[in-house]
């Protein structure tokens, strides 16, 4: 069974940490419009250095860019299976783009899972988040289960863990109020479709996983 997913959520709320066990759990690729606006922020082109000016200011890449980088993604083979889309969309315009770009592409989505969280954990949680540059897996200093077993290194592959700078704490609050402003009405947008299933993202983050898990057996892979 093709498993289709997105995972909505502020900046913080554990989408990516999900998102990661999930793909790992089902089977199915991860795609992250982050890692995306990342990997073409370190391309020596116009297009690169504009994404990498407003990542390093905290601000959202525009809607068209994403769509485009995104249909790319989404045309290769690895996704036949399924994906987790983490990051996107954010917007009503966005979901609205995704649901023309994913009939173009014959695909639709299974279910959408909302992470619940507060402005404060969100601090919380990025202030001390790392990620490992080569695999990507994130880890987290303060979140049980999420400390690498080595201080600073990734448990995989032995690199060096970074600080995204993204993640300092004022550019995380501006991302928070941004999400507030643009992105809640695709709580709307979703439950009339009924496909959105929200939980509380507070706990820590293995119930998270666990949750999450929940939800997908019942709701998509159950039926």
């Amino acid at each position: 069974m093709v498993l289709n997913l997105i995972f909505l959520g502020a900046p913080g709320a554990g989408k990516g940490t999900v998102a990661q066990k999930a793909v790992e759990h089902y089977g199915v690729v991860q795609i992250s419009t982050g890692d995306l606006f990342r990997a073409k922020a370190k391309e020596d082109s116009e297009e690169g250095k504009r994404i990498k000016g407003l990542l390093e200011q905290g601000k959202y890449v525009d809607d068209e860019t994403t769509v485009k980088l995104l249909k790319e993604r989404l045309s290769k083979d690895d996704v036949h299976n399924g994906f987790v889309l983490d990051g996107f969309p954010r917007t009503l315009a966005q979901a609205e783009e995704l649901d023309v770009l994913l009939a173009g592409l014959e695909k639709k989505l299974s279910l959408v899972v909302n992470i619940d969280v507060t402005e404060e954990k969100v601090v919380e949680r990025i202030c001390n988040r790392l990620t490992c540059p080569v695999c990507k897996r994130i880890y987290n200093k303060i979140s049980v289960g999420m400390i690498p077993q080595v201080e600073g290194k990734c448990d995989v592959d032995g690199s060096i863990l970074t600080q995204r700078e993204d993640d300092k704490e004022e550019v995380v609050r501006s991302r928070f109020k941004t999400y507030v402003e643009k992105t809640l009405p695709l709580i709307e947008f979703y439950e009339k479709k009924g496909l959105l299933v929200s939980f509380d993202g507070n706990p820590p983050m293995e119930e998270s996983v666990r949750r999450a898990f929940e939800i997908i057996d019942k709701k998509v892979l159950k039926e």
